[in-house]
Order: structure tokens, then C-alpha cells, then sequence
């Protein structure tokens, strides 16, 4: 049966953490606070000679730029966790980010007796392009569906129109959907007993 936590499980033991790898958020935050300062000196040099629409264009670019370097929690999305009890799926609010507005903090815990066929699938990208994806079927409800699943994407090979069935696909790389594909089965056939410890162990979530 599927279960809601009111805060972020806290992982022991084999588990997996599906977002963007630290380094890559490292280096993409150092590009955007290079692109801001660089910016900000080329426009503070030539301001004089500047169009007054080029002006208004840098007072937007640079503090969206300064932004994207600084505000860490953009980048650090989770789009799920997994661990030998099931996937952990963050609520809605979790996924996006909303200036001015409280994060909910909720997630759901979907059992791997309720996950079937995980598998690599194809997907369609922001440029309706088909790309490699992780994808698997989830048992939820409706209600579960609306709260945790308003951002999922969707692979080629299933429909996701049921009312208590969702197929969903994680795609993008790094991590390669190869090796998240991998370490899900070797978690599954690991069922267990893993969430709500006090140490966190990095074993299997190093992608």
C-alpha cells in the first residue's frame, strides 16, 4: 500500500537519489556567475553608448543571471528517490520552483509491489525530439496522481490515461537512463527495509 510522509525520508543503507549530479549544478552555477559579472562589466563600460533598449534588456540579464548562480535549491531538484522499500516521489510544490510561496514538503512512498515493468523507453523532449528515458508503471490513485505526478513525463510506449495506473519516464542525461535503469532492478530484487534511519549511507547514489 502506498504511503504519505509529511517531510523528506531520511535514507539508510542501498538508495538512490534521481537529480542533477553536484558536480554539473557546481559548474553550471559558475557559468551563470561568470556570464552575470561579465555582463555587468561590458555594460558598465559601454553603458554610455548603449541603445536605451539594450539598458533595460541588461537591468533583467544580469539579475536573472545572478539568480540562477546563486539560488542553489533550483538546481538541487529531486525527481525521485529510491531505496529497497519502493521510489519515494516528491509532491508537486517540490518540483518547481515559485518566488514569494511556501514549499509544501510531501512524499509519497510507492512499494515496488506496486511498480511494475521498469524499463528504458523512449520519450519526446522540450523539442519533441524521442530520447532514451527510465520508465515504469506506477498503482496509485487519482487523488495521488493530481499531488505527485502533475510534472511526470510520459514514455511512447504506454498510456497514462487510467485511473489507477500512471505510466511515467525520467529522462536527461547525466545520469545515463542505462545506469538508473540498472541500479532500480538491483534495488527491487533488494526489497527491504531502508527509510526513517539516522545515517545516510552514499553507496548507490553516486550517479
Amino acid at each position: 500500500m502506498n504511503q504519505i510522509f509529511p517531510k523528506r525520508p531520511t535514507l539508510v543503507g542501498e538508495h538512490y537519489v534521481h537529480r542533477i549530479p553536484a558536480w554539473l549544478t557546481t559548474l553550471l552555477r559558475l557559468a551563470f556567475g561568470i556570464m552575470a559579472i561579465a555582463t555587468a562589466i561590458l555594460s558598465y563600460q559601454n553603458w554610455g553608448q548603449m541603445p536605451l533598449g539594450f539598458r533595460g534588456l541588461v537591468c533583467v540579464l544580469v539579475p536573472a543571471l545572478t539568480f540562477f548562480a546563486l539560488y542553489k535549491d533550483m538546481w538541487g531538484t529531486i525527481k525521485f528517490m529510491a531505496a529497497t522499500d519502493g521510489i519515494f516521489f516528491p509532491c508537486n510544490e517540490l518540483l518547481v520552483t515559485v518566488l514569494g510561496q511556501g514549499r509544501k514538503n510531501a512524499w509519497l512512498l510507492v512499494p515496488w509491489s506496486n511498480i511494475a515493468n521498469v524499463r528504458l523507453a523512449k520519450y519526446l523532449d522540450n523539442d519533441n525530439d524521442l530520447k532514451t528515458c527510465v520508465a515504469f508503471d506506477l498503482r496509485i490513485s487519482q487523488e495521488e496522481q493530481a499531488r505527485f505526478f502533475h510534472y511526470a513525463g510520459s514514455p511512447t510506449d504506454r498510456a497514462r490515461h487510467s485511473e489507477n495506473s500512471l505510466s511515467i519516464a525520467y529522462g536527461g542525461t547525466p545520469p545515463s537512463p542505462k545506469k538508473v535503469f540498472t541500479l532500480l532492478q538491483d534495488l527491487k530484487l533488494r526489497q527491504g527495509t531502508s527509510f526513517q534511519g539516522t545515517r545516510r549511507d552514499k553507496a548507490a547514489s553516486r550517479l
